[in-house]
């Protein structure tokens, strides 16, 4: 079964570690990435993908506009906040985070448990 994560962040040297980090540690197999949170928009609402990793702090739209904006338009997509500040996953409406401080295993592991959970949840109609 494929497995799409899709990466959003305003830095494209963060985008490729991470792809490349997830494809040998994780069972994705496809990656799509955005450098904000309006593509990432576009790019959910066009290919819905099993995971979106996303970043708090981005030019245009910030992380937390965007991650409500992904929930309400795929509500069953889990967001992984990835990020430098101190936040819990509450206080912006995500599935978990990930400090960019603890480094790239934790995130693999969240990954992990996120498309664990996304696999045997309930499909909602249309998906």
């Amino acid at each position: 079964m494929s497995r799409t994560i899709l990466i959003v962040d305003d830095s494209d040297i963060v985008r490729r570690v991470l792809r490349e980090f997830l494809v040998r540690h994780t069972a994705a197999d496809a990656f799509e990435e955005a450098c904000d949170g309006r593509q990432a928009i576009v790019m959910t609402q066009s290919s819905k993908p099993d995971l979106i990793i996303l970043d708090l702090s981005m030019p245009g739209m910030s992380g937390f506009k965007a991650a409500a904006e992904l929930k309400r338009i795929a509500p069953d997509v889990p967001i992984l906040l990835f990020t430098m500040h101190d936040t819990r996953a509450e206080e912006v409406g995500v599935d978990a985070v990930v400090s960019k401080v603890e480094g790239l295993g934790p995130l693999a592991e969240q990954v992990t448990e996120l498309l664990a959970k996304r696999n045997r949840a309930p499909i909602a109609a249309g998906n």
